[in-house]
């Protein structure tokens, strides 16, 4: 189920870019505790098919020459079963991607997320991935993609600095981003989808 979108962004030359996000992986072994075994059970019945569609997509993408991109929760919750997993597609296609939340979450939910929490498993979801997960540019025919972490609602001033450096390039950007950024339209329609909840995107006036 691809949905075809074209961007004209000022690309040399045209490309063409399969977008993927919120995989959710949900895969466990015995290296794991059986907490991680009984998640791995019960978030499967919920996004069992994730898997499948990744494998999916990248088949059509490198059938079709494709790059491939990814904008957070490759995985459901740090294993060493979805670690592995993740550099074993990482290797299947010509990948750049972001962080999600998921990426560092190790059993859904249970702790306060932040960055102290992130910093647990953060080099061993970096292991996994082909890119800096926390700031990263790629050039594709004169067009600069630029993954970041955004996963708690903020960028860090070492985030701020390293973007206006890329925006000297003077080229079009497309940035990749789990947590959307703010805007009117969409924090209305979001807040009246979560009746008021959350807004969910970065950058939301106080």
């Amino acid at each position: 189920n691809i949905k075809e979108i074209t961007v004209k962004v000022g690309a040399t030359k045209p490309f063409d870019v399969m977008h993927v996000s919120d995989t959710h992986l949900t895969r466990s072994d015995d290296r794991d505790d059986e907490r991680k075994a009984w998640l791995a059970a019960r978030r499967t019945r919920y996004m069992g098919y994730g898997e499948h569609y990744l494998d999916e997509a990248i088949h059509h993408a490198n059938a079709h020459g494709m790059y491939m991109m990814h904008t957070g929760d490759m995985i459901d919750f740090v294993s060493e079963a979805n670690l592995d997993l993740t550099a074993k597609q990482m290797l299947a296609a010509d990948w750049f991607a972001s962080a999600g939340n998921h990426e560092y979450s190790k059993y859904v939910g249970e702790a306060r997320e932040d960055e102290a929490y992130k910093a647990d498993s953060r080099e061993a979801v970096q292991g996994a991935f082909p890119n800096d997960l926390t700031f990263a540019s790629r050039v594709i025919n004169g067009v600069d993609f630029i993954a970041l972490d955004d996963v708690y609602y903020n960028f860090t001033e070492r985030q701020h600095e390293l973007m206006e450096e890329e925006m000297k390039k003077g080229l079009p950007v497309v940035m990749l981003c789990h947590v959307p950024f703010y805007g009117p339209k969409l924090y209305d329609f979001v807040m009246t989808a979560t009746n008021n909840k959350c807004a969910y995107v970065t950058g939301a006036p106080d």
